[in-house]
């Protein structure tokens, strides 16, 4: 049995934060990567922010899901696992709900799954991608 203790951190790049999707830099989540695995820890939660992977109700981003191959391919390279938080709609106070949601002219179907929901489709195209690659992640909702 293994006893030793996972260490993780929160992570978004220190000069973007949340808006780290948008204006993706592979080398800059590379070398902040290699800080965290220099300093030990074992897992990076990272946040999907909601607006810049499904910009409208019924389409995923392709760029995001490119980018989040990018993101578990320097984690494995590094060992480091990821905790993913989908749907990331509030956090440290503000919401971040996407801009389709605050359209107040748009109606929604009422979903007749959960499949159908919206952030379903979101969901299954990250965790699609992520299971493509060698590193440890799992998924969480924030």
């Amino acid at each position: 049995m293994d006893d030793r203790f996972v260490l993780g951190v929160n992570y978004w790049p220190r000069r973007k934060a949340m808006y780290w999707w948008s204006d993706f830099d592979p080398s800059e989540v590379a070398d902040e990567f290699d800080v965290i695995s220099d300093l030990g820890l074992d897992v990076v939660r990272i946040f999907l922010l909601w607006d810049d992977w499904q910009p409208e109700p019924d389409r995923v981003s392709p760029q995001r899901l490119e980018d989040l191959q990018v993101v578990c391919d320097l984690a494995a390279e590094r060992s480091l696992g990821l905790d993913i938080t989908f749907f990331t709609g509030h956090m440290s106070g503000p919401n971040w709900v996407p801009r389709w949601m605050l359209d107040p002219g748009r109606a929604f179907p009422p979903p007749t799954s959960a499949r159908s929901c919206p952030g379903a489709r979101s969901w299954r195209a990250a965790t699609a991608t992520c299971s493509t690659t060698p590193t440890s992640w799992r998924p969480s909702a924030c």
